[in-house]
């Protein structure tokens, strides 16, 4: 019989992509984030703590950038076969790209929540999509 020695973990991880308007700074990502999150009464630091996560865990990036992590030499080809960054060839008037992941294995409990949360919005300043995770 054979017996697995190393622990088994049963974490997920989650990739989001945040697009904004050329205007719209870090600073009021962190905002309208905050503002997305709601108020709790009884967590009241929870929005704040939402948008800092998601800030603190996000890059600017670039479609070159993104094409160079995944290995496309074509933008053509990038665009019809990796379905999830399709948002960002449709907006094209969101052109600052952020990319990003949380994990539920962090020890951070907004990090948990998020990776298990289902994120997709869009308004006329920013647009948050968030990968189902794996």
């Amino acid at each position: 019989m054979k017996v697995k020695s190393d622990f088994v973990t049963n974490s997920s991880s989650s990739s989001f992509i945040v697009l904004t308007k050329d205007f719209v700074e870090l600073k009021a990502v962190k905002a309208i984030l905050k503002e997305l999150a709601g108020e709790s009464k009884m967590l009241p630091d929870l929005p704040q703590q939402i948008a800092d996560t998601i800030t603190d865990n996000m890059e600017k990036i670039t479609v070159k950038g993104l094409m160079d992590d995944y290995g496309y030499m074509d933008i053509d080809e990038f665009r019809g076969d990796n379905g999830y960054y399709d948002v960002i060839f449709e907006n094209p008037d969101y052109p600052n790209i952020f990319v990003g992941s949380v994990a539920n294995d962090t020890g951070n409990e907004v990090e948990t929540m998020l990776c298990e949360a289902e994120i997709d919005y869009k308004d006329n300043y920013i647009i948050i999509k968030k990968d189902g995770g794996f």
